[in-house]
């Protein structure tokens, strides 16, 4: 499977860990306690190359799957960050087999009751179904989330500006 974009692998690896479901073992070296007893928890940034190494042990068809279980959430902040994080993924790995996240996205474009997720679920889904999504490329660094739903906006926008729509 091809990866468009060498600098998301670091997001792949967090993604294949948040939404494989994976319990992450704890170690007293990932917890930020003291002997007084904090309960901070600290993120452990993964090397180089432990990230290679999720990266080709992640079931990317897995991952996609439970991108389609964040999207139907009851949960409103989670669908609007699988919206986000599944737009990411899919620009990573255009060949990877996403019909069930696609059907998620139209869906929550479809019953969303927020205006604003529902658009945002209705852009990601238009790309997905028209494998435009290479329109959005190249992205030379991980584009925030108003940016990368700004870029999409103004591609569709030049497409019908273009089309005389």
């Amino acid at each position: 499977m091809r990866t468009l974009l060498p600098s998301f692998k670091a997001v792949v690896a967090g993604l294949a860990v948040v939404f494989t479901l994976q319990p992450v073992t704890l170690s007293s070296a990932h917890l930020g306690g003291t002997a007084a007893g904090t309960d901070s928890l600290h993120y452990h940034q993964p090397a180089a190359d432990e990230v290679a190494v999720r990266l080709a042990e992640a079931d990317i068809a897995r991952i996609a799957l439970n991108f389609a279980e964040a999207l139907r959430s009851e949960n409103p902040g989670v669908r609007e960050s699988a919206v986000y994080h599944g737009f990411l993924f899919r620009l990573m790995f255009p060949d990877a087999n996403m019909h069930e996240m696609n059907r998620a996205l139209k869906d929550l474009s479809d019953n969303e009751t927020s205006p604003a997720l529902r658009y945002r679920a209705h852009l990601a889904w238009y790309f997905f179904e028209s494998e435009e999504f290479h329109m959005l490329l190249p992205l030379d660094k991980i584009p925030k989330e108003e940016e990368l739903f700004r870029r999409a906006q103004e591609v569709i926008t030049g497409k019908m500006y273009s089309a005389g729509i």
